[in-house]
């Protein structure tokens, strides 16, 4: 599947990312961690070149049902909140130290 969006021409990330993946379900039933490794999996060759590139991985379930206030929403998840159907959204973006651990 994210091979058929991915835009064509667009390189793939080789430098460290931070993921962060949202869950919208009724209910959160699988673990976490479960979660997160098939994406990933399946993000290395389109995404970026390597899942060890990921260095802060953030993993949520948000209620289906709830009510969100998202800043700059694009399209796509302005019409998976609005359809009302379970869904998975994920966010990629280069990797920022955390400033409150100096080593």
């Amino acid at each position: 599947m994210a091979l058929s969006v991915r835009p064509g021409g667009l390189l793939l990330t080789t430098g460290e990312i931070d993921v962060a993946i949202s869950e919208f379900s009724t209910f959160g039933g699988s673990d976490r961690d479960n979660l997160a490794k098939p994406i990933l999996d399946a993000m290395q060759g389109v995404v970026y070149e390597n899942d060890r590139q990921v260095r802060r991985l953030n993993v949520e379930w948000c209620d289906i049902d709830g009510s969100y206030s998202v800043r700059y929403m694009s399209p796509i998840l302005a019409g998976a909140l609005c359809d009302g159907q379970e869904f998975v959204w994920i966010r990629i973006w280069f990797h920022q130290p955390r400033k409150d651990l100096i080593p």
